[in-house]
């Protein structure tokens, strides 16, 4: 005859013995949430903590509340890990972590709003939004993020503002949160950005025009391809390709010659995106390019726009030192289709079988 399972001996062990915490959690009975606690709070290995936590949360809501408390913990890794725990348990958190965002412990307000963000639950936005205007940097860095993260619109006008915050840390992540979120409300404040002195929130700001798609930021991100930091020259070149919008042409070609490799690539990629036939005697010119990477790239955007003038140099491409060079170059022939290119490829593949 089976015995009947006794919770209480089980949560008495657990305060003793790590190995019975998981088991514990999965039986889901709130009588083992202050043995979990305790042990949690009581603990100083991570690995251990993570378990405890990993316990708590297949206990789900009803562990919500102490978990809330471990916020303020003074060991980090206790707080990690509840934090961790409350956003696996989720929806069934988010109003305690809520009325946390208002605590007077400004790391509990920060956890929570990083929390909040990771669940992404809209209920979340407007006390998140409340918290943007937070003494502390930390705390409003953290609510910029979140509502990133959560990508709901009302949030645009409030994180404009944070545009203008003091902390180069707020301002960086006010500007991705910005780009996250893809609302054309924000692309006029985000183009004033890209005179921001600050390299990293330049870059960032490119990147955020580029992810919104509007072309009204065209022409000054033109102006970023002579940038004199390749990272910005590459993420401008990136988003003119997203825009799609062929006033970039001219530009871009231009940047088919930069010294950075990783901007040549880039190039080439937003050119194949844009599919515009004046690229085409350009793009032929990257076939031969030193970086493999740069080929690579070249023979695909050919490939997209379907020129046959790049006939004749894709056919020298079947012989490439690059695999996937060879393989892109004869996908590009095939696509291409005229009958130069279909017995190249045909007979590129007889030769590649007895090689």
């Amino acid at each position: 005859m089976t015995e009947p399972h006794d919770n209480s001996v089980k949560i008495e062990v657990v305060t003793r013995q790590f190995t019975i915490v998981v088991p514990l959690g999965q039986i889901e009975d709130t009588r083992a949430v202050p043995a979990l606690i305790e042990r949690l709070a009581d603990e100083e290995d991570w690995d251990i903590c993570d378990g405890v936590a990993k316990a708590l949360v297949q206990i789900g809501e009803a562990a919500v509340p102490a978990l809330t408390e471990c916020l303020t913990d003074q060991n980090s890794d206790v707080r990690s890990a509840a934090a961790k725990a409350l956003v696996q348990i989720g929806e069934a958190a988010v109003p305690a972590l809520i009325e946390c965002l208002t605590d007077q412990n400004s790391n509990v307000r920060r956890v929570a709003a990083q929390a909040l963000g990771a669940i992404r639950d809209t209920r979340a936005v407007t006390a998140l939004i409340e918290r943007l205007t937070d003494q502390n940097s930390g705390v409003r860095r953290a609510a910029v993020e979140a509502l990133g993260q959560i990508e709901d619109t009302r949030a645009v006008p409030a994180l404009i503002e944070r545009l203008a915050d003091e902390d180069s840390g707020v301002l960086r992540v006010a500007v991705w949160a910005l780009g996250a979120i893809k609302d054309t409300r924000a692309v006029t404040a985000l183009i004033e950005r890209l005179a921001d002195e600050d390299s990293g929130v330049l870059r960032v700001a490119v990147w955020a025009l580029g992810a919104i798609k509007d072309t009204r930021a065209v022409t000054a991100l033109i102006e970023r391809l002579a940038d004199k930091d390749s990272n910005v020259r590459r993420v401008a070149v990136e988003a003119l390709g997203r825009t799609k919008d062929t006033r970039a042409i001219p530009a871009l070609i231009e940047r088919l010659a930069d010294k950075d490799s990783n901007v040549r690539h880039a190039a080439v990629e937003a050119l194949g995106q844009i599919e515009d036939t004046r690229a085409v005697p350009a793009l032929i010119e990257r076939l031969a390019d030193k970086d493999s990477n740069v080929r690579h790239a070249a023979v695909e955007a050919l490939g997209q726009i379907e020129d046959t003038r790049a006939v004749p140099a894709l056919i020298e491409r079947l012989a490439d030192a690059n695999s996937d060079v060879r393989q892109l170059a004869a996908e590009a022939l095939r696509n291409i289709g005229t009958p130069e290119a279909r017995a190249a490829v045909h007979a590129w593949r007889k030769r590649s079988r007895y090689e």
